[in-house]
């Protein structure tokens, strides 16, 4: 053998050292895993998602019990007005309660319907936390099913484990917030276009498209994106599919979007006849629009820290409440919209003007959104943005991997990140923003783990 020879043999197996150590650590952790496997109990060996449940559960009420938080902000306000015969209201930016469309009405309803059966206190709020636990545990089915779908079991049961144990997600349920219930649903609804998408009966697909379309009218009472997010899984289908004929697929596209209008189509009829104005979900957008685009906007839904911390959610100027309230002083059906009105011309007015320092901010939104937003102070901690950051390699090598090995079914995953992105860079970043896509994120950092293990054997050999 020449010296040449020698020496790349050499450096070749230095080289190659990280990660033979690396293999043998993952095989030593998977022969660990498949001993304990065997001495688990029959019920866990036999019935596994069932145990999987039980220990989200288990977790979710271990949150439940130790930061039970029963604050539900307006969703709270709402929900009252409901059962005092206000009807849906709200006193946005005034004393006075007015007719409104400012949140989704799904959350509200659900509380007041809480409040109806065990009254307003304790008991209802812990019913309400209760619902979180059981929808978190259940939301690890879909999850599996999904990621299993997609990029097989291992994947699938990475992503689901990882729904399971997730602090982010067991603190969902700590919280009395929608994103607790709608989280689940919005991959219950993505795995139900997803089966759609793949359906090679007719009768099949036929049915497949009506139950998205009844999830996606529910995710659409509590998600104004929503309706964007269904017009872009229905027109993939459309166009993608192949294992349906052409008149199959729009006769489940109509069936779909007629089962979302079914659902969340009498939302829309009441704003139309209250506000006279079509109002799909929220009459908020322009508001939201102002919080992440004027001359104090951070790119947080939270301004600037200053010398003592964050100064707080951006709020608007006293002087000019006052104004708005002189120039519309009735609280009838118009001022919540006249307010919106009125933002989204001073935001468009500051993206117009301020064009450069516009795509700056939405830079910095993209780098809050995908890292963590250090103005909230729960993203603060280190049990927030750390796991975050540990995933994060293996969720960008997961995202490499379904666009170089690309298949039309990964759209599906695809959609609700891509939209959940480009809103946040539009509008503004809160955690709980980021928190919504974490089962789509889970089901890349399944995929990019078995790629980077598959990447390591080859490179060994």
């Amino acid at each position: 053998m020449s010296k040449d020879q020698s020496s790349s043999t050499s450096s070749g197996k230095s080289q190659a050292k990280p990660g033979r150590l690396a293999l043998i650590l993952i095989d030593t952790i998977h022969d660990r895993i498949t001993r304990l496997w065997g001495h688990a109990p029959r019920i866990v060996r036999h019935h596994p998602l069932f145990s999987l449940c039980m220990l989200a559960t288990f977790l979710r009420l271990l949150g439940m019990a130790a930061a039970f938080n029963p604050e539900m902000w307006e969703f709270d306000e709402i929900a009252s007005a409901l059962l005092s015969g206000r009807g849906y209201s709200y006193h946005f930016l005034r004393p006075e309660w007015h007719p409104s469309a400012y949140m989704p009405p799904a959350y509200p309803v659900i509380i007041a319907a809480a409040f109806t059966v065990f009254g307003k206190g304790m008991t209802a709020y812990v019913a309400l936390g209760l619902l979180n636990v059981a929808a978190g545990a259940l939301g690890t089915i879909p999850i599996l099913r999904l990621g299993e779908a997609l990029y097989g079991r291992t994947a699938g049961w990475l992503a689901a484990a990882l729904w399971a144990l997730f602090p982010a997600s067991v603190f969902m349920a700590a919280r009395l917030h929608p994103i607790a219930l709608y989280t689940p649903l919005s991959v219950w609804t993505v795995l139900m276009a997803l089966t759609w998408f793949r359906a090679d009966s007719r009768r099949l697909a036929l049915r497949c498209a009506a139950a998205f379309g009844l999830l996606a009218g529910l995710m659409i009472l509590f998600r104004a994106e929503y309706p964007l997010i269904v017009m872009l899984i229905v027109f993939w289908v459309l166009v993608a599919g192949r294992k349906q004929a052409l008149r199959v697929r729009i006769l489940a596209s109509v069936i779909a979007l007629t089962a979302v209008l079914v659902v969340s189509g009498g939302w829309t009829l009441r704003n139309y006849m209250v506000f006279n104005r079509l109002i799909p979900v929220a009459g908020s957008n322009g508001f939201n629009l102002w919080r992440g685009n004027n001359p104090d906007a951070s790119g947080a839904g939270r301004n600037e820290w200053n010398n003592d911390g964050p100064t707080g959610c951006t709020t608007l100027d006293e002087e000019l409440v006052k104004k708005l309230r002189r120039d519309h002083p009735s609280p009838d059906t118009g001022w919540e919209l006249y307010v919106d009105d009125y933002l989204k011309g001073e935001a468009l007015g500051f993206i117009k003007k301020h064009p450069g320092h516009t795509l700056k901010l939405a830079g910095k939104k993209l780098v809050m959104f995908w890292t963590t937003d250090w103005t909230h102070p729960l993203a603060r901690l280190p049990v927030f943005w750390v796991p975050y950051l540990l995933l994060s390699p293996f969720f960008l090598l997961g995202f490499v991997h379904a666009i170089v090995k690309w298949r039309r079914s990964s759209v599906f995953v695809l959609i609700p990140l891509v939209v959940a992105t480009l809103l946040a860079m539009v509008f503004f970043v809160l955690p709980r923003y980021r928190m919504t896509i974490d089962p789509f994120f889970f089901i890349f950092v399944g995929l990019g783990a078995l790629w980077l293990v598959k990447i390591m054997r080859r490179w060994t050999d």
